[in-house]
């Protein structure tokens, strides 16, 4: 709370409720409201809270939307009703909330700083390695949750569905940075969430501030009396156009660049035991969940070329029963062919899957010498 009064001075309600279901029966979930937020989560979220790491940004995400999309609306969805809504500039609505929501979890201590840039470099390597780039702009997904009822799609990677979020991280990651570099230090993002997004006069009480919509061209004129740029162009060329790939120039203008281990990191390892899936998707192209089925397959990857498909189980990796250890080992032998029997329905089948650079995970290490932008983004503001 304290990190976010700082970051945006006032708030737009009176009282702030997290209504949370600790619940293993209860469906994992999070959903904004002007003064309030649902956020269903497993059980043991707070009784084992090591192994709740990557869920910890939930509630800062939710919170920021009380500014972010509840105070200061698209113009697009403030509406009588739901049937008008045109569900636009997602890539603001949850891209810019989603930044924050990892931020401020840094910023607090939910996070460390390390875990944050580990997520960060994840989050550029998914979004590097999702072949729909070549076909569908960022801004089309907006409409996503609407007509595919935000079910898994069975070719995420080529289909792609609701990037906005953490692609939208990306390109809230670069103007930050890029508003701290041209203005030699003197400005930050953080001040434009002061200027825009927060009430200027919180007149308190217990109820909600009426919503104040905006426009993408209302922002972008912000933007560019704040820092003299051409947002426009440099969000047409992010969020409306083809790009080849996400933006990078908020890692490596801030002190970092993508690097590969032969281990998962802390926060992917993390990850990974608390949804239960094994992430080869770097190096084969495909993530195996509990017992042995395959959850995702890369478009035109190396297990996508092998004849892998989403649901086939895997029985075994040359010719030991398969377990994710035994699939790290054969990866370990590089440069050969991994045979894998696999089970789809009655069907069982032996094929072969390229292995050409062994396990490749990613993590972000710093360039040259502090202190990096990076770091000072995800430095707490309050002190203790």
């Amino acid at each position: 709370m304290a990190e976010a009064d700082a970051l945006f001075g006032s708030r737009p309600f009176g009282k702030y409720i997290f209504l949370m279901a600790c619940s293993d029966q209860i469906g994992r979930m999070g959903l904004e409201h002007e003064s309030c937020s649902e956020e269903g989560v497993r059980a043991t979220y707070f009784s084992n809270w090591e192994s709740s790491t990557t869920e910890r940004d939930l509630l800062p995400h939710e919170y920021v939307h009380a500014w972010v999309g509840k105070y200061r609306v698209p113009a697009g969805n403030y509406q009588p009703d739901f049937s008008r809504m045109t569900n636009e500039m997602m890539w603001v609505y949850e891209g810019l909330t989603q930044y924050y929501g990892h931020v401020l979890a840094a910023r607090c201590g939910l996070i460390s700083a390390r875990l944050t840039r580990e997520a960060f470099a994840l989050i550029f390597a998914t979004y590097d390695n999702r072949p729909g780039r070549k076909w569908r702009p960022l801004a089309d997904t907006d409409n996503d949750p609407i007509f595919t009822a935000r079910e898994v799609q069975p070719w995420q990677s080529w289909q792609r569905s609701e990037d906005y979020y953490s692609e939208g991280l990306l390109i809230w990651l670069e103007t930050d940075v890029l508003i701290r570099t041209a203005s030699g230090g003197q400005r930050t993002l953080d001040d434009f969430m002061l200027q825009f997004f927060a009430p200027l006069d919180a007149e308190g009480g217990s109820e909600p501030l009426p919503q104040k919509p905006y426009s993408r061209a209302e922002l972008i004129k912000a933007l560019g009396e704040f820092q003299d740029f051409d947002w426009e162009a440099f969000f047409e060329a992010r969020v409306d156009c083809i790009a080849e790939h996400p933006p990078y120039a908020g890692i490596e203008d801030a002190g970092y660049r993508l690097a590969w281990i032969k281990r998962p990191s802390e926060w992917l390892a993390d990850d990974q035991t608390h949804h239960s899936y094994f992430d080869f998707s770097y190096s084969l192209g495909l993530k195996i969940g509990t017992s042995a089925k395959v959850i995702d397959v890369l478009w035109d990857g190396p297990a996508f070329r092998a004849g892998i498909i989403k649901g086939m189980k895997i029985l075994s990796v040359d010719g030991v029963t398969y377990s994710h250890a035994a699939m790290q080992d054969a990866l370990d032998d590089c440069d050969r062919t991994i045979e894998l029997v696999v089970e789809r329905l009655d069907r069982i089948k032996t094929l072969f899957v390229e292995n050409t650079g062994g396990q490749r995970y990613p993590t972000l290490e710093p360039v040259g010498e502090d202190p990096h932008i990076l770091d000072s983004i995800l430095t707490a503001r309050v002190s203790e």
